[in-house]
């Protein structure tokens, strides 16, 4: 027959794998949305990027219309 410090072990030894499994899951989760905010910063960084590349691109286009490269620079 076990004695109680044998009961009083294991209710420890449970107590601690709980205490240890909510700190993990508290921090999966923190985890998880540190994780989800990162994304939508990438999203947005991504977007910004693509529309400072079309403002770049339609802004060589106009200069090349305004300086067209078939001639040749002004002191020729």
């Amino acid at each position: 027959m076990p004695d109680m410090s044998d009961a009083t072990d294991l209710e420890q030894k449970l107590f601690d794998l709980e205490a240890q499994i909510a700190i993990q899951n508290r921090t999966i989760d923190e985890l998880s949305d540190t994780l989800a905010d990162q994304w939508q910063k990438i999203d947005k960084l991504t977007r910004q990027v693509s529309k400072l590349n079309d403002r770049l691109a339609a802004a060589e286009g106009d200069l090349h219309t305004v300086l067209p490269q078939d001639r040749p620079p002004p002191h020729y």
